[in-house]
């Protein structure tokens, strides 16, 4: 593998859409904006790190598969008129910077390097909030029972107190 700048590497489309899905675009602009924080991140903690010329690619598509879920996820929620509660997004957003401040980072250093300003971070965390607190009101526990009990017979379930695991070559085995 060689060692590439990825600077020196443009997207194929450089200021037009990487992916499209409906309405939703994703742009070589914002995948290079993460693609070089997340390359300045590596480079801070190993001075010597160098991306190969095979990885950008695959570093490109995840980010840009990545910023695609995120607006088909606040488009799914908008288009069901899904609300957050202020309270629930500020917990989410204390137990994110928490989480943060665990590993060494604070809130603006990560929104840096995600690329985002504190109100696209909002509008993507209420989102995914309220499509889990709708998933949480679909399904209660008795309905998941019911339906497992129902489907007993056709579901090959088996019990076990305890897994033993050997190898092949060990004397166990």
């Amino acid at each position: 593998l060689k060692a590439a700048d990825p600077a020196e590497i443009p997207p194929k489309a450089e200021d037009g859409v990487l992916l499209e899905l409906g309405e939703l675009k994703i742009t070589a602009l914002q995948v290079k904006a993460i693609e070089k924080n997340y390359i300045q991140r590596e480079k801070m903690s190993n001075p010597l790190f160098q991306i190969g010329l095979d990885d950008i690619p695959v570093v490109r598509r995840e980010i840009a598969l990545k910023l695609l879920e995120f607006a088909l996820l606040q488009k799914y929620a908008k288009d069901n008129n899904f609300s957050t509660e202020p309270k629930d997004y500020e917990s989410r957003l204390e137990e994110i910077k928490k989480n943060l401040a665990e590993q060494g980072m604070t809130f603006d250093a990560y929104l840096a390097e995600i690329n985002q300003t504190p109100e696209e971070f909002a509008a993507i965390n209420k989102a995914l909030i309220g499509i889990e607190k709708n998933l949480e009101q679909g399904i209660s526990a008795e309905d998941i029972a019911k339906a497992l009990d129902e489907a007993a017979d056709k579901l090959p379930l088996r019990r076990s107190s305890h897994i033993v695991i050997t190898y092949k070559g060990s004397r166990e085995s």
